[in-house]
C-alpha cells in the first residue's frame, strides 16, 4: 500500500474509533484519546486530511463534525450549536418551535449565550449583526448567537437530542419572556401577543411572572403584564407585575413608531394602533 492509501486507511480507522467513543461531534483531544498509539501531531495530520477529503467538517479550531454517510448517524443542529459556542441555550424562534409554540419553521438555529463568551465570529473576524447577534454557517446550516447579559442567562431545561448530546433549551415560560424582552428578534411585539393568546392556558403564568421579575427590566415587566392582562391572565399575576415600580413611560412595542395612547396603570404608551395606522397608509 502506498503512503496515500495508508494514510487514508489510518484516517478512517481513527474516524471509526472516535465516532464509536464520542459520536459524530468530537474534538482533537477526543480523537487523540481514541488512538493512543499515534502521536498527537499524527492525529492532527489525519484530521486535516479527513477534512480535506470531505469526510469531516471543521466547525472551529479543534472541533469537528462527521459528514460522511458511511456512519449511520447525524449531527443534530442543536448539538452543533453547542459545539460552536458554550455555554448556550437554544432560544428564541428555535425554542418556540421546539415547544410547539409556533408553526413557523425557523430558517436558522438561534441560541442565547452570555456576553462574556467568545463566539466563533469574534475569532474569525466575521461581521456582527445588530444588537449583539452573530451569524455563523456550518454543516449547511446557519446559526445565530444572541448575546445576553449574564444575569439574564437563566430558565433552561436539559434535552437529549441524540445518544451523545444533551443541550440546554429555554423552557416554555422563559421562551415566552424573550418574546417581550427582545421583540426585535421576532420582528415585532405581535409575535408575543399572538403566542400568549394562543397558548396562555398551557403556560405556567406564575413562573412566567417570576421570570419577568428576575429579569428585572421595568419596560419588559410592564409590557408582559399588559399583555397578560389583555389575554385574561389571573389577577394575582398581573397585580404582581403592575406593582413593580417604574417612573418613565415606555413604548409598548419598542420596534414600532413613537407615540401612542398612555396607559397609566402600566406606564406604557400603546403604539400598536399607531403602527397599524402607519401600515395602512
Amino acid at each position: 500500500m502506498n503512503e496515500t492509501g495508508y494514510a487514508q486507511s489510518q484516517g478512517m480507522t481513527l474516524l471509526t474509533r472516535v465516532v464509536e467513543e464520542a459520536g459524530p461531534l468530537f474534538t482533537t483531544a477526543q480523537a487523540t484519546a481514541a488512538a493512543p498509539e499515534l502521536p498527537p501531531y499524527r492525529v492532527r495530520a489525519l484530521l486535516s486530511q479527513l477534512a480535506q477529503a470531505g469526510w469531516i467538517e471543521r466547525l472551529k479550531r479543534g472541533t469537528y463534525a462527521v459528514r460522511t454517510p458511511l456512519f449511520n448517524t447525524e449531527v443534530h443542529p442543536y448539538a452543533a450549536a453547542e459545539a460552536l459556542v458554550s455555554p448556550l441555550a437554544i432560544s428564541h424562534w428555535s425554542a418556540l418551535a421546539h415547544h410547539g409554540l409556533t408553526t413557523q419553521i425557523p430558517p436558522m438555529v438561534q441560541a442565547s449565550t452570555p456576553v462574556s463568551v467568545v463566539t466563533p465570529d469574534m475569532r474569525q473576524g466575521a461581521a456582527y449583526r445588530p444588537r449583539g447577534r452573530a451569524a455563523w454557517r456550518a454543516l449547511g446550516l446557519e446559526f445565530e448567537f444572541i448575546r445576553v447579559q449574564p444575569r439574564h442567562f437563566f430558565g433552561f431545561q436539559e434535552v437529549w437530542v441524540s445518544r451523545w448530546h444533551r443541550v440546554s433549551v429555554t423552557d416554555p415560560e422563559r421562551t415566552v419572556l424573550d418574546l417581550f424582552a427582545a421583540p426585535q428578534v421576532f420582528g415585532s411585539l405581535q409575535a408575543g401577543l399572538e403566542t400568549l393568546e394562543a397558548h396562555l392556558l398551557r403556560l405556567d403564568v406564575d413562573q412566567l411572572a417570576a421570570y419577568a421579575l428576575r429579569y428585572d427590566v421595568g419596560a419588559v415587566i410592564k409590557r408582559l403584564g399588559w399583555a397578560l392582562e389583555t389575554c385574561g391572565a389571573p389577577e394575582r399575576v398581573t397585580t404582581l407585575l403592575r406593582a413593580y415600580p417604574l417612573g418613565a413611560y415606555s413604548q409598548l412595542d419598542p420596534t414600532g413608531p413613537p407615540g401612542g395612547t398612555p396607559v397609566a396603570r402600566w406606564r406604557l404608551r400603546n403604539n400598536l394602533q399607531v403602527e397599524a395606522d402607519n401600515a395602512h397608509r
